[in-house]
C-alpha cells in the first residue's frame, strides 16, 4: 500500500481501480489504501440493476471517453451500452470529477470517478462488468475505451528530467501564434512534489 502511494503520489503514476460486489477494495481503503480513492462506500445497497450508463458534463468532455467523434451522438452512444447488472453503491468525494454517472429506478450513482492525487492521477469505476460492451461488437468498443483511459491516467512523459526538475515543452517546433504547453514538475529534496514554493 506505501509502495501505491508513492507510485502515484511522488512518481506521478496512473492507477485504475475497478470494483466489484465482493467488497474487497472496499477491504482495501479500510487498510489504509482510502486517500487514494476518489469515492466512499454508502451503506445502502442497490437492489436494482442499472438501466444505464450516461456521460456527465465533465465526462462528455474528456477525451478517453470519446467513443464517437460527434459529441451529442457521443452522449447518446453511452446510454445505448450494455449498462452492468451491478453496481457498487458510493459517493463522489468532494472535489474530484465524475465522469459516468449509473440510473437505477430514476436515480443516479457515479459509475466513473477521477481525481488528481499529489503527482498523478486515479480513476475509479464502480462497476467491473465492461465486458459486456463486446457483446455483438467484440473489441471495437472495449478494447478502444480501455486504450483510451490507460493513456489517459499514464503520466505523460516529460523531455529532459533529472532527480528535481522535469520539463517539457511539447512538439519539437511550433508554428507563429502557436500556443506553447510548457509543463513542470519540481520535486523537492525528500522526492515529494514541491509545494508553497
Amino acid at each position: 500500500i506505501e509502495w501505491l502511494h508513492a507510485f502515484v503520489e511522488v512518481r506521478g503514476g496512473g492507477l485504475i481501480f475497478i470494483d466489484g460486489q465482493r467488497g474487497k477494495l472496499q477491504q482495501m481503503a479500510a487498510a489504509g489504501l482510502g486517500s487514494l480513492l476518489p469515492v466512499e462506500w454508502k451503506s445502502d445497497e442497490i437492489t436494482s440493476p442499472p438501466t444505464s450508463l450516461r456521460l456527465t458534463s465533465t465526462g462528455t468532455s474528456e477525451s478517453a471517453l470519446r467513443l464517437i467523434a460527434d459529441e451529442q451522438q457521443n452522449q447518446r452512444f453511452w446510454t445505448e451500452l450494455p449498462a452492468p447488472h451491478s453496481l457498487v453503491p458510493v459517493e463522489a468525494l468532494e472535489g474530484v470529477e465524475v465522469l459516468v454517472e449509473a440510473e437505477v429506478n430514476g436515480q443516479t450513482y457515479p459509475a466513473m470517478v477521477a481525481r488528481r492525487v499529489g503527482a498523478g492521477r486515479v480513476l475509479y469505476l464502480a462497476f467491473d462488468e465492461t465486458w459486456r460492451w463486446r457483446y455483438k461488437s467484440a473489441d471495437t468498443w472495449h478494447q478502444r475505451i480501455w486504450n483510451q483511459l490507460a493513456i489517459e491516467i499514464m503520466p505523460r512523459p516529460f523531455a529532459v528530467s533529472d532527480e528535481y526538475v522535469s520539463i517539457d515543452s511539447g512538439p519539437v517546433s511550433y508554428d507563429r501564434g502557436d500556443a506553447v504547453d510548457v509543463r513542470v514538475r519540481l520535486l523537492g529534496l525528500d522526492g515529494k512534489p514541491a509545494v508553497n514554493l
